[in-house]
């Protein structure tokens, strides 16, 4: 039999049962006692490094784009008297954010029908048409859309 530490011992032996132990079987070895461990030794003491005080920088805040100050202008243009609170601009900044996403999304559907690497006007014209519809507001998007683009060629 093979003791865990991998020495042969006859466990019959070593409980006196000896009657039973064959007679050609070779003498019982007993397991190697384990050394005794010395006290535990007191762990040298850690250097206290010195640390340097330097400032941390205060984190920075992320920074937000938002459609805010191009929607006061525009509510100034419209009409000079009236304000607009802050969460009805936060309103407002999310209706323009997602109204941007959508088009971009259907402009580079139609960009990508088109196999097209480059985005052009003509993909977010029909990005408007697909997100606004038949109605009003897709007319004037475009009209005002065609009256900057002339504008910036010609300047």
């Amino acid at each position: 039999m093979l003791h865990r530490r991998g020495v042969r011992v006859d466990y019959r032996r070593l409980t006196g049962d000896e009657d039973s132990a064959s007679p050609e079987a070779p003498p019982a070895v007993a397991a190697p006692a384990a050394a005794p461990r010395p006290a535990a030794a007191a762990k040298p003491a850690k250097r206290q490094l010195a640390r340097k005080t330097t400032k941390k920088k205060p984190k920075k805040k992320r920074r937000r784009e938002t459609y805010s100050g191009y929607i006061y202008k525009i509510l100034k243009d419209i009409n000079p008297d009236k304000g607009i609170s802050q969460k009805a601009m936060q309103v407002m900044d999310d209706l323009v954010r997602d109204l941007f996403t959508r088009i971009a999304a259907a402009a580079k559907t139609a960009m990508d029908s088109t196999g097209q690497a480059t985005m052009t006007t003509r993909d977010i014209q029909t990005g408007v048409k697909l997100v606004l519809g038949n109605t009003e507001l897709e007319k004037h998007a475009l009209s005002t859309a065609h009256k900057a683009v002339s504008r910036f060629v010609t300047a």
